[in-house]
């Protein structure tokens, strides 16, 4: 069984679902199995293997790993509004 991967970079708007929560309170990794790899925020600075207790802070860009059906899935919660 072939698994398709793919490495994307996803922006997490103001007034976002997303915005402010922690990566365990969204579960990206937990239900969708998803990694995330870091966390590239406004300032530039990235947060390499950030925890379940990083918040994903508004502007910030997740670069996450996994199955393309699922990062479609985040990409979708990323744009919907709280």
């Amino acid at each position: 069984m072939i698994i398709d991967l793919q490495m994307e970079e996803i922006s997490i708007q103001k007034d976002l679902k997303l915005s402010g929560l922690t990566l365990d309170e969204c579960g990206i990794g937990r239900d969708l199995g998803i990694i995330i790899v870091a966390i590239k925020q406004t300032t530039g600075d990235m947060r390499f293997n950030p925890t379940f207790r990083s918040t994903i802070n508004p502007g910030d860009t997740l670069i996450a790993l996994g199955e393309v059906s699922k990062l479609r899935i985040l990409e979708e919660m990323a744009m919907a509004k709280k």
